[in-house]
Parts: C-alpha cells; sequence; structure tokens
C-alpha cells in the first residue's frame, strides 16, 4: 500500500486530464461505423466521451477545405448499414493535411458518447444488419453473373480447402519427410488454381469496370463481395494484411516485403495457398521494382563515372530496387539516394538493409532517409528545394492515390529539382483488362485510382519542353511515365 505522500499524478504535459480515447477498428470489431460530418461521408478514426478524430481520403476533384471550417459546428451521425446509432452537433477543433487526405478533430457540444451504450447500440444494429442482408434494398444492384462469379469463386476455394485439410490429416504434421511431402503437395495445389484463379479474376475485371463509374452499384458490389469472398481468403497473411491495414493505410511496407519474399506464409496448408494467390497478385510489384532498378543502372551509367548521380525516390517504402542496385559486385560510379517516406518504420528497415550494402562500396554510395509527407514537399521551402538538383526522381506507388490535380502540381514541382538531361519517373496502377481492380478494390477494400497510358499523358501536359515517353509494364497491370529534362 502507497502512501499519499507517495502517489504520483501526470508530469509535463500529462497533468492536463484528457478522456481516454479509443481507436475505432479496436472499439468496433465486425467494420468502423460510417460516419458523416455536416452531410460528407467520412472515415472514423478513434474516439473519446466529448470527440471524434475523423479522416477525410480528398479523393474528390472538389474536396472540402476544412482548415477554412475550424470553429464551425456541424452535425454529425454515426450509423451502422444506415441506421444512426449516434446523432450531435460537433465543432471542428483542428485539421492536419498529410499524403493526400485531411485528419479533422472535433468536439461533441451538445452530446457526449457513453461507449458501453454506443457499443451496445453497434452491436444491436450490426446484428440486424446481418440477419436482413439478404433482403436489402441494394442486393438487386449485385449483378446476377457477377453473383455467379462469385459462386464460382467461393466453390473452388471451399473445394480446395476441404482437399487440402483431407490430405493434411493423411499426411500428419510429424515424421520424416512430413516437410518435403507437404511442400510438393502445395506446389501441386498452386499449379493447378493459380489458371483458374486468373481467369475469374479477369473475368469479374471486364463485369467490374463499368460498375466503377456508378456510386451504388459499387458500393452493393463491394459490399457483397466482401461478406461472401473476403471470409474464404482472410485467413492468407497478405489478404489479412491487406485488409486490415494495420497501419491505418492500404499497401504498407510489410505487405510490400510478403510479395518481395514470395514465400509460403500461413498456418495450414490452405491459409498459405490463399497467400501465394495473393503475392500471385503482387506480380507487378516485383516487376516495377526491377523497372526501377534499371532506371537506377541507366541513371548511373549515363554520368559515365565522372560526377556524383543524385537519386531520389518518393514514397519509397524499404526501397528494395535500391537495395537490389546496391547488391552489385561493384558500382559504375559515386551515386547518392535520398528516400522519402511518410511511415518511418518503412525508412528504419530501409536504412537498415542499405548500411550493410553502403559499406561495401567503400564510399561510391550514400543512401539518405527523409521522413516527410507529400503535402509537406509541395510546400514553400520544403526538403526538396534544400537538395542539389536530382538525376533521377521516381516513385511508383504514390500517385495511384492521388488525383489528378494534386498529381499535376507534384509533377511540375519534382521537374523543377530535376537537374538538366535528369529523368522523372512515375508509375501507377494500369485500367487495363489484367489490372489488379477485382482482388484488391472489392475482395480487400484496397481502393486506387487507375489510370491509362492516355490519363498519364495527361497529367503531363503542363510541361510541353520535356521529352516525355509512356509504356506499359510486361504485366500490363503498371503505366509508367518517363520524362527527360533537356540537356544543358
Amino acid at each position: 500500500m502507497l502512501t499519499y505522500e507517495q502517489l504520483k499524478g501526470g508530469e509535463g504535459d500529462l497533468i492536463h486530464y484528457r478522456p481516454e480515447r479509443f481507436a475505432a477498428k479496436d472499439l468496433f470489431q465486425q467494420g468502423v461505423p460510417d460516419v458523416s460530418v455536416g452531410g460528407h461521408p467520412l472515415v472514423l478514426q478513434d474516439l473519446s466521451v466529448g470527440g471524434l478524430g475523423v479522416l477525410d481520403h480528398c479523393r474528390a476533384e472538389e474536396g472540402q477545405d476544412w482548415a477554412q471550417r475550424i470553429g464551425e459546428r456541424l452535425p454529425v451521425r454515426l450509423s451502422v448499414r444506415g441506421e444512426v446509432i449516434h446523432a450531435s452537433m460537433a465543432e471542428v477543433r483542428r485539421c492536419e493535411v498529410s499524403a493526400g487526405r485531411s485528419t479533422i478533430g472535433l468536439r461533441l457540444v451538445d452530446r457526449h458518447l457513453e461507449m458501453a451504450a454506443l457499443v451496445e447500440k453497434y452491436w444491436e444494429s450490426t446484428l440486424r444488419g446481418e440477419l436482413a442482408y439478404q433482403t436489402a434494398p441494394d442486393l438487386h444492384l449485385v449483378a446476377p453473373d457477377y453473383r455467379r462469379l462469385v459462386a464460382d469463386t467461393q466453390a473452388l476455394l471451399r473445394y480446395t480447402q476441404r482437399t487440402l485439410a483431407r490430405m493434411e490429416e493423411k499426411i500428419g504434421t510429424d515424421g520424416p519427410g512430413q516437410q518435403q511431402v507437404t511442400g510438393r503437395m502445395l506446389a501441386f495445389c498452386e499449379e493447378q488454381i493459380v489458371p483458374r484463379w486468373r481467369e475469374l479474376w479477369l473475368e469479374a475485371n471486364a463485369m467490374l469496370w463499368p460498375v466503377m463509374d456508378d456510386p451504388a452499384r459499387l458500393r452493393a458490389t463491394k459490399k457483397f463481395t466482401e461478406e461472401v469472398l473476403t471470409p474464404e481468403l482472410i485467413g492468407g497473411p497478405i489478404w489479412h494484411r491487406g485488409y486490415d491495414k494495420p497501419f491505418g493505410y492500404p499497401g504498407d511496407f510489410l505487405l510490400m516485403k510478403q510479395i518481395y519474399d514470395n514465400q509460403w506464409e500461413g498456418v495450414g496448408a490452405y491459409n498459405k495457398i490463399c497467400h501465394r494467390l495473393g503475392v500471385y497478385i503482387g506480380e507487378f510489384v516485383a516487376n516495377r521494382m526491377l523497372m526501377m532498378k534499371d532506371e537506377i543502372a541507366d541513371s548511373v551509367f549515363d554520368k559515365n563515372g565522372e560526377d556524383t548521380t543524385h537519386i531520389t525516390s518518393l514514397g519509397s517504402g524499404p526501397a528494395q530496387e535500391v537495395q537490389a542496385y546496391l547488391d552489385a559486385l561493384s558500382l559504375p560510379g559515386s551515386t547518392c539516394f535520398t528516400l522519402i517516406d511518410q511511415d518511418r518504420r518503412a525508412l528504419d528497415l530501409a536504412h537498415t538493409e542499405s548500411r550493410r550494402r553502403v559499406l561495401q562500396h567503400g564510399g561510391r554510395a550514400r543512401v539518405d532517409c527523409v521522413w516527410t509527407s507529400f503535402m509537406q514537399l509541395l510546400r514553400p521551402g520544403a526538403f526538396l528545394e534544400q537538395m542539389p538538383a536530382q538525376d533521377l526522381i521516381y516513385s511508383v506507388g504514390l500517385i495511384d492515390y492521388l488525383t489528378d490535380r494534386r498529381t499535376g502540381q507534384l509533377i511540375e514541382r519534382l521537374y523543377k529539382h530535376l537537374a538538366p538531361g535528369g529523368r522523372l519517373v512515375l508509375g501507377n496502377v494500369k485500367r487495363s483488362s489484367e489490372a489488379s481492380l477485382w482482388p484488391l478494390e472489392f475482395i480487400a477494400d484496397w481502393s486506387l485510382i487507375y489510370r491509362s497510358e492516355e490519363d498519364m499523358t495527361r497529367l503531363a501536359a503542363t510541361i510541353p519542353q520535356a521529352r516525355q515517353e509512356v509504356f506499359s509494364d510486361e504485366t500490363n497491370c503498371v503505366v509508367v511515365m518517363r520524362l527527360t529534362k533537356p540537356a544543358a
């Protein structure tokens, strides 16, 4: 037992009491409630007795300028499947913009949140929604042909699951040679299932591109797919990570690492197969990494060993292409890499992986990591303006999430920082028959902006002096634009 003299309170900023905040995904485990603020649909991040944290992805060309609405009072609604579980007025207290999305802090002004009662309402609404799903008014918006395709996919996965379970039972988990037998069984299963999986994938894409332009059909079709098909695959680690988004954003660097590693991950044979199906979808990620490795090599070669080649990767993640380039036994010239990312954990991994490689080249390579956001780069006096002119600036994966307007601003800013003869290379998921649309958007709830070659060409229309090349990768899942600055 402590005496009163031994009891401690908060220190520093902690002396100012704040009610406990709860992450929405932890509090609402069957899916975060829908939230609207002033009639605008947003994403619930966290909540406390007196306030909410919400996210606006700013995907629309005419998005809300929440910074200009600080101090304004707006109606707030939390709902589950259209059923309101909380309604009140809230004041916009703060707004932070990062990577093209706004994080907004709201203070409730006329009602507080009773967490226990709110969670109870949430579960009641969820149960009612689950029981009423088959008679939901929007289910008719899901095309019958698509429903049949989802049923065929579910049947394929369930048959695979039952077959593998029987084989595992016969093989057992112990004994000499068991691991080799299981490995052969999985390899054979993968060989058989991947062609049919790809047929379903391409067939689904053909049905879904028209749906992308119809918001009501899109919502209904996504909901149907996530209810029926996502649970069949979620045991695969890569699907679980892609759908759950544990770092708060899709496609984090650890998911990218799962694709690069290309291993049999998961508990049990069926989950391992599901994981490999997800890795197969990500083939374009590994392919574009190799493309960027070649871009790096070409930029260094062009310098002919005379000067240091300056290269910047924006949205670098673990910078696997840099690691692959530095794996060479020797380098043809001195190279300085600048890796920029908004996730410090990704930079930690990039720094750790590159350090050994840099040391083995005896000063001919340098890797600097910069922890900053895309929006910070667009501000006057940003870090880019303090760097020397770059021979190569590239980004593959960032503009997949940016509107045309934001991407155009980024292109103009990055192009200014190229040295004469330097190149700006941007990769984007391609709007094509082979795109990752069905597995990512509809099964994993991973939204991207798909662009065609014509779309990419249009994005650089404000830089007519650049030599422009637009082309697709071998998988036809990625479209790449290369802008070369005229030599001095």
